[in-house]
């Protein structure tokens, strides 16, 4: 998908339908709360920002932006994070 096709797409608001429907599916588990994420720090007035760089989808990719998950266990020597399975459509051995 070449950047002006991208373009094309944000007018259009099918990757906004698309992203708000992934955004409240998400909402739905309870992840609103969770604070293991990165939020702007907002100033006196209330206002946060952030300089966010948009890339061009890679062929085929139906969405331009990737989900990824990832477990943290916690053990005698230290933590062990690590991306699930799932990230890359492999079925999670935690479940």
């Amino acid at each position: 998908m070449s950047f002006a096709d991208l373009k094309k797409q944000s007018k259009m608001g099918s990757l906004t339908e698309k992203l708000i429907k992934q955004v409240e599916k998400l909402n739905e588990t309870g992840s609103k709360d969770d604070n293991r994420f990165w939020k702007p720090a907002m100033d006196k007035g209330g206002t946060g920002s952030a300089v966010i760089r948009f890339l061009p989808a890679a062929a085929g990719c139906e969405l331009p932006w990737a989900q990824v998950w990832s477990h943290a266990f916690q053990g005698p020597g230290g933590w062990l994070i690590d991306n699930c399975l799932t990230t890359n459509k492999g079925q999670c051995p935690v479940k």
